[in-house]
């Protein structure tokens, strides 16, 4: 049976089929919610992350020289760590820089051809012009021809120049490619080859070489459930505790929160930075951490029993002008006794906790007792 989405006095409801109308009353027993504490707290497991990691890759194919720094070295930007050697570059190299200089020198010999035919041009059309009868019309279409020509020679043996020139910036790119370095100042956290490996760049058979990790500065990464994200934002203020520091209390205060939920856990990422440079932090420990949920508004609590699932929703049932009303809830806490839920709340509603289980939206009921 299906059921629509209405919304009455501002509240979201789950209206009922008008076949649920011809049905007689069926008696219930009803609570009104109790109102939580306008301050909640939300405890959260944390996750320590360095503030940035990076695995170095070789860009280009080649043997490992040798690998400079193991894992727990500290690094600094820039710092070379290990370099390839790669036997078929350096030759190709100077091949290529020959061919440079080879089309540096077609470029000047070029530039005196067509100077010269230029200068010859020149002179031919000036004698014209002081002699008409000593130059003939087709030797200055020939000088003008050879001047022109000298000039596309020129462009091509620029171009060809050009092309040394860019062969010559790709393999010395491809050579500094060979020095790999600290992208940023950190420490080694893992090491994946030796001096001697060779060092495979593609896309399938690609490994790291190394790995480096920010450590200076954390990260404490919680994921924030659904019901609560609309009281998270950044700067709000919490208070961790890492398991291997019993008893100690650490604050800090909420530095970005993600702004999306994923799909899967229906939760948005927040993040705490943390200042890891006294070491008693590390990446991978573990964190509980406590928001202090302040004014949060339309939390009930009433027993567990009261929930139901409807079209694969949490819903409570209550009653409304006699008939079963569905609503909408997001459980906040639930220790199998009392459960506390956000939800569109009116101050009088009256929460079914006891009723048939095949009640229904649009079911007519009739209260038992005083709620």
């Amino acid at each position: 049976m299906g059921f629509m989405l209405r919304r009455r006095s501002g509240l979201a409801l789950l209206a009922f089929p008008l076949a649920a109308l011809a049905q007689d009353p069926v008696a219930v027993r009803v609570i009104r919610p109790q109102p939580v504490a306008a301050h909640h707290n939300l405890e959260l497991p944390g996750n320590v992350v360095p503030y940035e990691k990076a695995s170095l890759f070789a860009k280009v194919t080649g043997y490992l020289e040798e690998v400079r720094v193991d894992i727990g070295d500290r690094v600094h930007e820039n710092q070379v760590l290990a370099r390839l050697t790669i036997p078929e570059m350096e030759p190709e190299l100077k091949l290529t820089q020959a061919e440079v200089a080879a089309a540096r020198a077609r470029v000047h010999e070029a530039e005196a051809d067509h100077a010269l035919a230029e200068v010859t041009s020149k002179r031919y059309m000036s004698l014209r012009q002081a002699e008409p009868g000593a130059v003939t019309s087709q030797e200055l279409d020939v000088t003008a021809a050879k001047e022109k020509l000298a000039a596309a020679h020129l462009e091509i043996a620029r171009a060809d120049l050009e092309v040394a020139e860019a062969r010559v910036a790709r393999l010395t790119a491809l050579m500094k490619y060979a020095t790999i370095r600290a992208p940023f100042e950190g420490v080694v956290t893992a090491r994946f080859a030796d001096s001697g490996a060779l060092a495979v760049a593609n896309d399938t058979d690609s490994r790291p070489i190394l790995e480096v990790a920010r450590t200076d500065r954390l990260r404490l990464q919680i994921d924030i459930p659904e019901a609560y994200v609309p009281y998270v934002e950044k700067g709000r203020k919490v208070e961790f505790v890492i398991d291997i520091y019993p008893g100690r209390i650490f604050e800090s205060v909420i530095s970005r929160v993600s702004g999306v939920l994923a799909a899967d856990t229906r939760s948005m990422r927040a993040e705490i930075d943390l200042d890891g440079g006294e070491g008693h932090i590390r990446p991978g420990m573990y964190a509980t951490v406590s928001l202090s949920l302040a004014e949060m508004p339309l939390l009930r609590a009433f027993p567990a029993d009261a929930l139901r699932t409807l079209a694969g929703r949490t819903v409570i049932f209550v009653a409304r002008d006699g008939r079963v009303v569905g609503i909408p809830v997001a459980i906040l806490m639930d220790d199998g006794d009392q459960v506390v839920v956000a939800g569109e709340f009116e101050p009088d509603t009256a929460v079914i906790v006891i009723g048939p289980a095949w009640l229904e939206p649009g079911q007519p009921v009739v209260i038992e007792g005083r709620p």
